[in-house]
């Protein structure tokens, strides 16, 4: 006579291995968590005539209202806010502010002195009530390239 645990058993282990197929999937783009008060100005300082947007005069501006804002060339330097260009969603959003976060601090404001020849990033964030600034060039940041890389491509340049 055979013993009916051993099958019952198998045929439990095996559920048990199929039900883990049939879980639903995580969200592709879930959205990563922000402070309300995120927002950020990212102004490029370069000479004219680079193909390269990321080292083209410019200056993005990005809300807590997820509004992304673009000057580009003379309209960059110019005190007013630039057109709008894009509304984020909140996914965007939180991978722009992931980015952000890897962003190094050195506290150096713009310097009019700066090297006309030279490309530099110009950078201040806002968050959770605290705005940090950074100026550095793309060589000593290469995290400020990917934020501003994924400014370039949410703006549609």
């Amino acid at each position: 006579m055979s013993h009916p645990y051993p099958v019952t058993a198998a045929m439990a282990v095996l559920l048990a291995l199929s039900g883990c197929f049939l879980l639903p999937p995580e969200p592709e783009s879930a959205a990563i968590a922000y402070p309300p008060d995120f927002a950020l100005m990212f102004h490029v300082k370069a000479p004219a005539g680079s193909p390269d947007p990321t080292r083209q005069p410019s200056r993005y501006q990005l809300g807590a209202d997820r509004v992304l804002r673009l000057a580009v060339g003379s309209e960059a330097d110019k005190p007013w806010a630039p057109p709008a260009v894009a509304d984020l969603t909140p996914a965007q959003m939180g991978r722009i502010y992931e980015l952000a976060d890897y962003v190094t601090y050195n506290g150096q404001t713009w310097n009019p002195a700066w090297p006309a020849d030279q490309v530099a990033y110009h950078v201040s964030i806002t968050r959770l009530g605290l705005t940090q600034i950074t100026t550095l060039t793309p060589a000593q940041s290469p995290e400020l390239v990917d934020l501003l890389s994924s400014l370039v491509d949410l703006s549609g340049r």
